[in-house]
């Protein structure tokens, strides 16, 4: 199962498919390695007045949180759903996702219909929240490393989202029922990250 995965959706909740998204084509981005990095912080609402006397200070409660997460695809080729990814490709389908996410917002605010949100689901901490990325994901390569490219994308949260339903454990439900036997037979053959078997 994916533990963290971005959706579009509907005002209503449905989701919305996103054509230039290989993996996202449903509406659904899963990622296809856990990622290496996730970050969340809740600054505080202070508003502080300089007064002659020492400062005044509104409290307003904590803001929503502001989600970092941060991975690298590896280096070898990822095959998904049937079809071979390189970690480049897998990192372009996840920022055509993104970038669909703001084309089709910028879209329907001119044809003055709803606007489709983005949804952060974090089954680990059961967090789910409507999030605006803050821009297209952030690549990071080095000397060090030329063959390993690091991306890393800012979500600011905007309000909670009621509970989904996490997407199916493929790997989970193909290795649960059997002997250890059956289990390494079913693991030499499941595809890496989420092909149909």
């Amino acid at each position: 199962m994916a533990k963290v995965v971005l959706r579009l959706l509907e005002p209503t909740g449905a989701l919305v498919p996103c054509p230039v998204s290989f993996i996202g084509a449903g509406g659904i981005w899963s990622f296809p390695i856990g990622l290496q990095s996730y970050g969340e912080e809740r600054p505080a609402r202070v508003q502080v007045l300089h007064i002659p006397d020492g400062v005044a200070i509104d409290n307003l409660g904590l803001s929503p949180p502001v989600f970092q997460l941060e991975a690298m695809f590896g280096t070898k080729n990822k095959v998904i759903r049937g079809r071979t990814l390189t970690p480049q490709e897998v990192i372009s389908d996840l920022t055509a996702f993104v970038g669909f996410y703001f084309t089709e917002r910028r879209q329907r605010i001119r044809e003055r219909r709803d606007l489709i949100e983005m949804l952060l689901s974090d089954f680990v901490r059961n967090h789910h929240w409507i999030v605006q990325p803050d821009g297209a994901p952030k690549l990071r390569q080095s000397a060090r490393e030329p063959l390993r490219t690091y991306w890393s994308l800012g979500l600011q949260g905007v309000r909670r989202w009621q509970s989904v339903t996490a997407p199916p454990d493929t790997l989970g439900s193909a290795l649960s029922p059997g002997s250890s036997a059956g289990v390494a037979e079913q693991l030499a053959r499941f595809p890496a990250f989420g092909g149909a078997p």
